[in-house]
C-alpha cells in the first residue's frame, strides 16, 4: 500500500502528537510522585529529602500546578481523540480531515511551546510554573510570592522567545503557594 503525501502527513502528525502527549504525561506523573512537605510554621514547600529532623511536616500531594497540568493533559487528550476520529472517519470529506490534521499540528505546536517555556522558567530557578498558549495570548502562572520588575521582564522575555510571542501578548500571574 502506497501512502499519499496527505496520508503520510496525517500519520506523522498523529505519531508526533502521541509522543508529545506521552512525554507530557510521564513528566506530570513523575512530578506528582515526588513527595513534598509543608513547613507548618512558614507554609514553605520543600522536598522531603531536605527536611531536617526538628521540622514538623505533613506530606502534600496535588496543588494548583499539578492539577492544572493534569486537567490540561486530559482536555488535550480528548481533543486529540476527537480529531483522530475525524481523520480516521472515511465518511468525513477531505477538507474536514485536512482541517482536523492541521488542528492536530496546532495542538502539538502549543504543547511543545508550553513544555519548552516551562523548562526555561524552571532553569531560571523558579520551582513551579504553568504556561498556557492560546491563539491570541499566552498566560504564565508562576510560583513566586513577589517579583521585581526586572524579574518580570526576564520571565516574559524567556517565555516570549519560547512561544514566539510579543511581550504585550503575555500575561504573568504569580502564586505564593503551589
Amino acid at each position: 500500500m502506497v501512502m499519499g503525501k496527505k496520508e503520510l502527513l496525517r500519520v506523522l502528525v498523529v505519531g508526533i502528537l502521541t509522543v508529545v502527549l506521552l512525554l507530557g504525561t510521564i513528566s506530570t506523573m513523575r512530578h506528582l510522585q515526588q513527595p513534598v512537605a509543608v513547613n507548618q510554621v512558614a507554609g514553605d514547600f520543600t522536598p522531603v529529602e531536605g527536611i531536617q529532623a526538628e521540622t514538623t511536616t505533613n506530606v502534600v500531594s496535588g496543588g494548583f500546578f499539578n492539577e492544572y497540568r493534569l486537567n490540561r493533559d486530559r482536555l488535550r487528550s480528548k481533543q486529540v481523540e476527537m480529531l483522530q476520529d475525524v481523520i480516521k472517519n472515511s465518511g468525513s470529506d477531505a477538507k474536514t480531515r485536512d482541517a482536523a490534521g492541521m488542528r492536530l499540528v496546532d495542538i502539538t505546536a502549543a504543547m511543545e511551546k508550553e513544555l519548552k517555556a516551562e523548562n526555561l522558567i524552571k532553569a531560571e530557578g523558579y520551582q513551579e510554573c504553568v504556561i498556557m498558549v492560546q491563539a491570541d495570548s499566552t498566560t504564565i502562572v508562576l510560583q513566586s510570592p513577589t517579583m521585581q520588575p526586572q524579574q518580570v521582564k526576564r520571565v516574559k522575555e524567556l517565555v516570549g522567545q519560547a512561544v514566539n510571542s510579543s511581550p504585550d501578548k503575555l500575561s504573568l500571574v504569580t502564586r505564593g503557594q503551589p
